[in-house]
């Protein structure tokens, strides 16, 4: 944009802190880093600790449900017989 007044108008259409402080408040709170590990802590991004936790996250994500439960049943039941197969106890 080479107009000036264009970009003036803009920039006063597009100016969020009037939006940012009626919903969030101060602006302290919307300068604040919501991450778990802020810098200055001992795990980094990219560290063997992150990427762990993160491809751990992922891969449970990722899991079907049905299949979750279908290996939970399996384990729980039928391997270690904790629980019946059913769902309910016969008497039998």
């Amino acid at each position: 944009m080479t107009n000036l007044k264009l970009r003036q108008a803009a920039a006063t259409a597009l100016n969020m802190q009037p939006v940012l402080r009626a919903w969030v408040g101060p602006q302290k709170l919307w300068a604040l880093n919501g991450a778990l590990m802020p810098p200055g802590t001992k795990c980094r991004y990219n560290s063997v600790a992150d990427q762990t936790f993160s491809g751990t996250a992922m891969l449970a994500a990722s899991v079907p449900t049905f299949w979750l439960g279908l290996n939970l049943m399996l384990i729980f039941a039928v391997i270690l017989g904790l629980a019946s197969e059913l769902g309910v106890s016969l008497g039998l």
